[in-house]
C-alpha cells in the first residue's frame, strides 16, 4: 500500500466523519423528544450547573445525543439514575443513533490506523 493511497484512506474517512457526521448529530438532537429535555434536565438527574452549561449551543448539541443514549442503551444511564421505559424514542430514531455511533466508531479507527501508518512510515 502506498502513502498517497493510506492518506487518502485517512482523508476520506475524516471528511464523511464531518459531512455526514454533522449533519446527523445536529438532526438527532433536533429530533429528541422535547419531553426528554423537560423529564430529564433538571434534578436528581443532573446537577444545577450542569443544566446551565449543558443547555447551551454547542454543548447542547452533545447532550441531547447522550440523553438519547441513555435509552438506546440503557447502562448509560445508570450513574445518573436515568431508567428508560422503552417507549421514549421511536424505532428509526434508535437506528439513527445506533448507525451514527457504528459509523462514528468506524471512520476513527480507520483515520488512527491510517494516521499511525501514515506516520511511522
Amino acid at each position: 500500500m502506498t502513502i498517497d493511497t493510506v492518506f487518502w484512506v485517512f482523508y476520506w474517512s475524516v471528511m464523511a466523519n464531518v459531512v455526514l457526521g454533522l449533519p446527523t448529530l445536529l438532526l438527532l438532537s433536533y429530533k429528541l423528544p422535547a419531553t426528554l429535555r423537560s423529564r430529564y434536565y433538571r434534578e436528581p438527574y443532573f446537577r444545577e450547573q450542569e443544566v446551565a452549561l449543558l443547555t447551551r449551543f454547542p454543548l447542547s448539541i452533545f447532550n441531547d445525543v447522550a440523553l438519547a443514549s441513555m435509552f438506546v442503551w440503557p447502562r448509560l444511564g445508570e450513574k445518573r439514575g436515568v431508567v428508560g421505559v422503552g417507549d421514549e424514542l421511536s424505532g428509526v430514531y434508535q437506528c439513527v443513533l445506533r448507525l451514527y455511533f457504528w459509523g462514528t466508531s468506524s471512520s476513527l479507527v480507520l483515520a488512527l490506523a491510517a494516521g499511525a501508518w501514515l506516520w511511522l512510515h
